[in-house]
């Protein structure tokens, strides 16, 4: 089998960059902005979120609109709900958004359900706000992404797109990339770059590790199975710019034997793979600063966008 064709590779534990406050939402911040000897002004506007192709912007979705907050300062003077947040599509489309809570993913941000991102198209996400130095001028942070071209996986009969039915699909984790390697085909031969997770869908006090530690496959606590900040080790991500090859047929794919490194336990497994676009790879990448790379005019953050699809397996020790 052919090694995975990486051209730059690095593992990621949900490295968002949103401030201290959005570790309550399920991110954590690679470096909060928050220094006052690293910036100049009282504080920056912040844009932190990516659309997904055919996916509805929904509050689960939702992208949040802020500002850095100086050490001390109370966290919940990071969040802007009442800015003028609008995205326009490269059609002329105008949607303006509206600030919400989504309770379930304990998220807050800004949404518009009927915005319905497509693959190839440009939006791009406009925030409106009094200038800090004078009120009566109106301030714009700006970004754009183009939602990247679409791509499939090949399931085999060891992974399914239905959740109710993961029971029934397993896979040997011992032998997965060599058996059922992961092959992802791509609209064409340009450079993709993907984004994968691999979330276990057992809970702690059952899960069983593929690789123990001292002597031990379980947990003691659940602390260290789902860290409440970022769901490491239960969460692995992974992310890679790729260069497709031929598949022989016409098509292009990125070839992929060795993800089962990225499985820790037996059981089953929710698996995203995502092609994403230049801006949030580029803020995923710059690990010292990230929060200064992700497209956003006039502030920080992130704006970016992503294409891909979801699937679902048991991963076991043996197939009898």
């Amino acid at each position: 089998m052919r090694d995975i064709n990486i051209a730059r590779v690095g593992i990621v534990r949900y490295v968002y960059i949103v401030l201290i406050g959005m570790i309550l939402f399920g991110l954590i911040s690679c470096e909060a902005p928050t220094s006052s000897e690293r910036y100049d002004k009282d504080f920056y506007y912040i844009i932190a979120g990516s659309l997904q192709d055919n996916q509805p912007l929904t509050p689960e979705y939702s992208i949040y609109v802020g500002k850095t907050i100086k050490p001390g300062q109370d966290i919940l003077g990071s969040y802007i709900e009442d800015a003028e947040v609008v995205i326009i599509d490269d059609m002329g489309n105008t949607y303006p958004l509206e600030f919400g809570f989504d309770m379930v993913n304990e998220k807050l941000g800004y949404y518009n359900e009927n915005l319905i991102p497509q693959s190839q198209h440009t939006y791009r996400i406009e925030l409106h706000l009094p200038s800090e130095e004078d009120s009566a001028v109106i301030d714009t942070v700006w970004a754009e992404t183009m939602i990247p071209k679409s791509i499939s996986i090949d399931l085999y009969d060891r992974f399914t797109t239905d959740p109710d039915s993961v029971d029934s699909y397993h896979l040997e984790w011992e032998t997965a990339g060599e058996d059922y390697p992961m092959i992802i085909h791509t609209a064409d031969e340009e450079p993709v770059y993907l984004y994968s997770k691999y979330y276990c869908l057992e809970e702690w006090n059952t899960v069983r590790m593929v690789k123990p530690i001292m002597g031990s496959d379980t947990f003691d606590e659940e602390v260290d199975y789902d860290d409440p900040s970022n769901h490491y080790p239960r969460l692995l991500t992974i992310f890679a710019e790729y260069l497709p090859e031929s598949d022989g047929n016409g098509g292009y794919q990125v070839f992929n034997a060795a993800y089962q490194g990225t499985i820790a336990f037996y059981g089953g497994y929710k698996i995203t793979i995502n092609s994403i676009d230049e801006n949030f790879y580029t803020y995923l990448y710059k690990p010292e600063s990230n929060f200064e790379y992700g497209g956003v005019h006039g502030g920080y953050g992130y704006f970016g966008s992503c294409s891909g699809t979801v699937f679902y397996t048991t991963v076991v020790e043996n197939i009898d």
